[in-house]
């Protein structure tokens, strides 16, 4: 009885190690195949000059219109919102080129596992969004004055982590429209300056409109970039858990949405025979 619960047991293990590892393997060809920044000159203007000088602009015009604000509130907010060039643009760009590199019925046309494969478009963009909110927060630190005296590293990290990814479950939403349009990179920057502009990174949510409040917060992003910056100031787990459940609870209902939209494309498609065309 032992022994065929231990062959039981291992032959589970070995299932979940190759799921684990496909699903790695997917993320991996996909974010080297489909992602267009991926030649250094490009990647280094788009992920880091520009987002650089963003943080620059923002933090300065801020400290200036506003006296003796400090410099924390813009460089946070800046710092945390340039990794939605990857949560949100990458991933969107990612999803979309499936369509217009001509794999899409390649992929819709295998018995893969759907759910493995929508989600491994964005893992790589979570990873690559951490590491460039921290050059902006590195960033800030060498130039910019920013302070990490009594602040949970760890605890800032998560926060970060869990924002990135609610931004991605948009992205994949905002990607899952791209495989139904002809250009996606026009709603994807539309996106990121909505957020730049509603989810309190350069100014409070509160002095915006009551409606644009509301709707600021359903965006990724407002809430996580709360908790962050409480964290920066000394707030502890409990005290910000709220927000980082609702961050969580909103990327994961974009992530959804993004899923059922691309199972409807799928099937609609595949009724229609219209996997490729416009």
């Amino acid at each position: 009885m032992s022994n065929k619960f231990l062959k039981n047991n291992r032959t589970s293990n070995m299932f979940f190690t190759e799921y684990i590892l496909r699903f790695l393997r997917a993320t991996l060809y996909s974010y080297k195949a489909l992602f267009a920044w991926l030649e250094p000159k490009i990647y280094i203007l788009t992920k880091i000059v520009s987002p650089l000088f963003q943080i620059i602009f923002f933090t300065y015009l801020g400290s200036y219109y506003i006296k003796g604000s400090g410099n924390l509130y813009y460089i946070i907010g800046n710092a945390v919102q340039i990794s939605a060039i990857s949560a949100i643009n990458g991933v969107a760009m990612t999803v979309a080129s499936e369509r217009t590199e001509g794999t899409l019925a390649l992929i819709l046309g295998t018995p893969a596992n759907r759910v493995r494969i929508f989600v491994s478009r964005s893992a790589l963009h979570i990873i690559d969004g951490l590491i460039t909110t921290g050059i902006g927060f590195l960033f800030g630190y060498v130039f910019l004055n920013l302070s990490f005296n009594n602040v949970n590293i760890f605890l800032v990290l998560c926060c970060i982590f869990i924002t990135i990814f609610s931004m991605s479950g948009l992205g994949l939403l905002i990607g899952s429209f791209g495989l139904a349009l002809r250009e996606v990179n026009l709603l994807s920057n539309l996106i990121y300056y909505i957020l730049l502009v509603c989810c309190g990174v350069n100014f409070p949510v509160t002095s915006l409109p009551s409606l644009i409040q509301k709707f600021a917060y359903i965006l990724p992003l407002t809430h996580g970039l709360e908790a962050i910056r409480k964290v920066m100031i000394g707030y502890d787990f409990q005290q910000i858990k709220i927000l980082l459940v609702e961050e969580f609870f909103i990327g994961t209902i974009y992530l959804i949405l993004g899923y059922i939209f691309f199972r409807i494309l799928e099937l609609n498609s595949k009724h229609a025979g219209s996997i490729d065309l416009y």
